[in-house]
């Protein structure tokens, strides 16, 4: 069961990035490379985990801006995007050239953020339909194995094994 749960947080973490690099999201691959999956065990069964960089929350729901609603639990108020990761924006997809012009450019796209956001990917939910019944059935059919095999065992041994 182990091993099923950790294929599947590798799985979903494969699709997550495909789903970014297909809508176009990557630039720098900082989010891209963040994804990673652990499962956690508890008294109560397992948990699959998956972990991004704080910053896919906004990619994944957008930002309201302040003279645009995009639909988003998050909005700008008195504070802009970072202009770092825009100026890097820029740079990577050769939106300008020579500093300067890279800086204007990416005072022009942090305002024009701020005040109409982000409208958010939504590729979670998108995934999460299209591979939960998929992964759904093989683990039950890996615990119904599992368990064929246990009580198989239990017969040919005439014990009960707890």
């Amino acid at each position: 069961m182990l091993n099923e749960l950790k294929t599947i947080g590798t799985f979903l973490v494969t699709e997550l990035t495909t789903d970014l690099v297909r809508k176009q999201k990557k630039a720098s691959g900082g989010l891209v490379k963040s994804f990673e999956s652990k499962v956690n065990s508890y008294s109560g069964g397992y948990e699959v985990a998956v972990w991004a960089a704080t910053y896919f929350k906004f990619v994944e729901y957008g930002v309201n801006g302040t003279q645009r609603n995009r639909g988003s639990q998050f909005s700008y108020k008195n504070k802009k995007p970072p202009m770092q990761a825009i100026l890097e924006w820029v740079k990577i997809k050769s939106i300008a050239s020579g500093d300067r012009e890279a800086r204007s450019a990416a005072f022009a796209i942090q305002n024009y953020i701020y005040k109409n956001g982000v409208q958010g990917i939504n590729i979670l939910e998108e995934m999460l339909k299209r591979t939960s019944d998929q992964y759904l059935d093989k683990i039950a059919d890996s615990t119904i194995t599992k368990m064929s095999v246990k009580i198989d065992n239990i017969i040919s041994n005439g014990n009960i094994v707890k």
